[in-house]
């Protein structure tokens, strides 16, 4: 997506890998990009359906970037 870049990570709580998308760019939490990025993840969070991954969790990295991490599709 336009708003958003994916990352491969390593949850290191559980120990496996994942997908995190991020919000390119660091801006307020209540702006168009921070809202539709929230809204991409809690919407995805809801789906469940085998073409989509799962999101397992959702943040903010250090500098004000939300972000969310789903099932890693190899």
């Amino acid at each position: 997506g336009g708003v958003g870049a994916v990352h491969r990570a390593t949850d290191t709580l559980l120990g496996r890998e994942v997908a995190v998308k991020v919000l390119r760019a660091p801006c307020a939490p209540d702006s168009p990009p921070a809202r539709q990025f929230a809204d991409e993840a809690r919407i995805a969070a809801q789906l469940q359906h085998p073409g989509i991954a799962p999101v397992h969790d959702y943040g903010t990295l250090a500098d004000g970037r939300p972000f969310f991490a789903m099932k890693l599709i190899k």
